[in-house]
C-alpha cells in the first residue's frame, strides 16, 4: 500500500512539474520590444536609429510580426527573427485598429456613451495614423525616419521573409536618408556623420554605405578598396550578408575572408526611393525630389568612372580609388573570395609599382591616371569633382 502511495505521489510530481513546465513556456513572450507611436517615435529620436512600423490587423485575424519561434533539442525556445531585428537596430512600433469592446448588460446608459466616445477618439487617432502613412491595407509594414517623417520603404500584404531580406539593407537605406537630409538643408552630404555601425558589437567586417568614406578610410590605413555594385531592397543581392543559423543567431557569410583580406569594404547602390508622409508642404516634397535626383547621378558617376554597366560588379580598387586591381562582372561570390585570397600578393604587386614609380619621378602625388601600366590593372579617368560622396 505504501508502495502504491508513493507511486502515485511520484506521478502526481511529474504531473505538476509538467503543468509549471507548460505554464512557463506559455508565459514565455518575444523578446523584443514593441512601442506605441508616441513613445516609439521618442525612442527613435533619442537613439537617432529608423523605425519598422506595423500596422497589423485586428480582432481574431491579428497575427504577432517577428514572434516565430520553436524549441531546440534540449527544450530552450529560439526566437527565429529576433536576431535580425536586434542587428538593424531599429525601433519597433506596432499599430492596431481599437478592439471593439462591450459593456455587461446592467451597464448604465452614461457608461454606454462613455465607452462608445473613447472609441471613436481611439479610431479617429488610428485613422488619423493610416491617413498619415497612405495605409489603405492590413498588413503593411514601412520603414521610417527617425523623426518618422520619411518612408524608406513599405510593403503591404506581403510576407515576414520579404521584409526581413529588405530589412538586411536598413544601413543603407539610413545612409541615404542621411546623405539626402544633408541635400535638402543644402549641406555636404559627404560631410555628414556616418551611420554609425549598428546591431550587436562583433567580429564581423565592417561595409560602408558611401564611396568617399570608404576611399577616407583605405587612404587613412593604406588599404584596398573591395567595392560591390549592387541594388538594395527586398529583391536585391545581399553580397557577403548575413543568414539565420539553427539556433537563431546570425552567420556571415565568408566573414574570415574579407577580415584577412584587410580591405576597405563598400557597397554602392541607387539612392533609396524615399517619400515624405502625406500633408508634408509642397517645398519639402520639391527639396527631396531634387535631393534624390542629385544623389542618382552621383551614383551614375561613380559608375561611370568604373565601367560599371552590369550588376553585380564587384571591384578591387587601390586606396585613393584611381586604380581597378581586379574586375568581377556578373561572377560568383566563391570567385570573388577567391580573388581575396590572392588579395595580398596583388596588393604587393600594385605597391612595388608604386615604389618604381615614385623611383622614376612619375608618381604626380599618388595620382595614377597619368601611368599606364601593363597587365589586369586598369586606370580610369579622374571624372569625380568635389562634392561627390
Amino acid at each position: 500500500m505504501r508502495t502504491r502511495s508513493i507511486t502515485m505521489s511520484l506521478v502526481l510530481a511529474s504531473s505538476l512539474a509538467a503543468l509549471a513546465f507548460a505554464a512557463d513556456a506559455a508565459e514565455e513572450t518575444c523578446p523584443l520590444t514593441w512601442y506605441s507611436p508616441k513613445k516609439g517615435l521618442a525612442e527613435a529620436k533619442s537613439r537617432n536609429r529608423p523605425i519598422v512600423m506595423v500596422f497589423a490587423q485586428g480582432g481574431t485575424r491579428s497575427y504577432d510580426w517577428f514572434a516565430a519561434s520553436y524549441k531546440s533539442t534540449t527544450g530552450k525556445t529560439i526566437w527565429r527573427h529576433v536576431a535580425p531585428l536586434k542587428e538593424a537596430n531599429v525601433v519597433l512600433i506596432k499599430v492596431r485598429p481599437p478592439a471593439k469592446l462591450k459593456l455587461t448588460a446592467g451597464a448604465s446608459a452614461q457608461q454606454v456613451r462613455l465607452l462608445q466616445k473613447a472609441h471613436k477618439k481611439l479610431m479617429d487617432r488610428y485613422r488619423a495614423l493610416t491617413t498619415k502613412y497612405g495605409v489603405t491595407r492590413v498588413p503593411t509594414v514601412l520603414f521610417l525616419s527617425p523623426d518618422g517623417q520619411m518612408i524608406f520603404k513599405s510593403y503591404s500584404r506581403t510576407t515576414e521573409s520579404t521584409v526581413l531580406a529588405s530589412l538586411r539593407h536598413m544601413h543603407h537605406y539610413f545612409r541615404h536618408y542621411q546623405q539626402a537630409r544633408a541635400l535638402m538643408e543644402k549641406k555636404d552630404p559627404a560631410k555628414t556623420k556616418a551611420a554609425v555601425p549598428f546591431g550587436p558589437a562583433d567580429n564581423r567586417a565592417l561595409w560602408y554605405a558611401s564611396m568617399s568614406e570608404a576611399i577616407a578610410a583605405a587612404r587613412a590605413k593604406d588599404k584596398p578598396i573591395v567595392a560591390v555594385f549592387t541594388q538594395s531592397g527586398s529583391k536585391g543581392l545581399d553580397w557577403f550578408g548575413h543568414r539565420l543559423g539553427i539556433y537563431g543567431d546570425l552567420i556571415w557569410a565568408y566573414n574570415k575572408e574579407l577580415k584577412d583580406s584587410g580591405a576597405t569594404l563598400v557597397k554602392i547602390a541607387p539612392p533609396t526611393q524615399m517619400k515624405l508622409i502625406n500633408g508634408t508642404p509642397y517645398t519639402e516634397v520639391s527639396k527631396l525630389r531634387i535631393a534624390l535626383k542629385k544623389m542618382t547621378a552621383n551614383y551614375g558617376k561613380w559608375a561611370k568612372k568604373y565601367g560599371v554597366t552590369r550588376i553585380p560588379t564587384v571591384l578591387f580598387l587601390s586606396p585613393n580609388g584611381q586604380m581597378v586591381l581586379k574586375n568581377y562582372t556578373r561572377q560568383s561570390k566563391r570567385t570573388v573570395v577567391d580573388g581575396l585570397r590572392k588579395m595580398d600578393k596583388l596588393f604587393a604587386d600594385y605597391k612595388q609599382m608604386r615604389e618604381m614609380l615614385k623611383e622614376a619621378g612619375e608618381d604626380d602625388d599618388g595620382d595614377e591616371t597619368k601611368k599606364k601600366p601593363g597587365g589586369d590593372v586598369k586606370i580610369n579617368p579622374k571624372n569625380d569633382s568635389d562634392g561627390d560622396f
